[in-house]
């Protein structure tokens, strides 16, 4: 899986560098907005670096801070992420939902008129619920299994590959021989209140 999502990474970047490709955004009916919102679909976003769960405010009101993210909605559907900074767009996500129950997104740096590709994420969805994240970007790719019991989520499977895009742009296919990464964070709750997330070393990371 992830030496698909990395092919498909490597190709879409291509294009993009090549101007073949040239993303626009979705425009939708109305917009949310935030300072530090992730936006994500995932049932439980964790920050990998500081081991944080994320709570994040999404307001219906434009913020007055410069750096804010626009989320645009269109028949209440999320079609496209604004990275802004004042009035300049910096970035972009574009969302795609297929009738196989998969959402795809398109991410984008945007430098005056350049564009990067950022990233590549494909959502899975089983009876209503995010069950499969796999994304490819510049830094590498990974898979998340998301794991159910009487809709709580007990369980995250994680399979991690970095691959930083200088080493592997210019390879055939953009895959070098980095060995996946594979682990698990448990997810505990007392009360049906999340009490706390079981890291690799089986000590609990949530910092609330």
């Amino acid at each position: 899986m992830l030496d698909q999502i990395q092919l498909d990474f490597f190709k879409t970047y291509k294009k993009v560098e090549s101007e073949e490709l040239i993303l626009q955004p979705i425009e939708g009916e109305n917009s949310k907005w935030s300072s530090n919102a992730m936006f994500d679909f995932t049932p439980l976003h964790i920050e990998r670096s500081r081991g944080n769960l994320s709570f994040t405010d999404i307001s219906e009101e434009k913020p007055k801070t410069a750096i804010i993210t626009e989320a645009v909605y269109h028949k209440n559907k999320l079609v496209t992420l604004k990275n802004w900074n004042g009035n300049v767009l910096t970035g972009m996500s574009v969302f795609s939902y297929d009738q196989s129950n998969k959402i795809k997104i398109i991410s984008v740096s945007i430098d005056e008129d350049d564009q990067e590709l950022r990233g590549l994420t494909i959502f899975s969805i089983q009876n209503n619920k995010i069950v499969d994240k796999t994304q490819a970007s510049i830094y590498g790719a990974f898979t998340e299994h998301y794991i159910y019991s009487n809709d709580q989520l007990i369980e995250i499977k994680i399979s991690k590959r970095i691959d930083y895009i200088n080493e592997t742009i210019d390879t055939i296919d953009g895959i070098s021989n980095v060995p996946d990464h594979n682990f698990s964070y448990l997810i505990e709750y007392k009360n049906d209140k999340l009490f706390q997330i079981i890291g690799e070393n089986g000590s609990n990371i949530l910092k609330v």
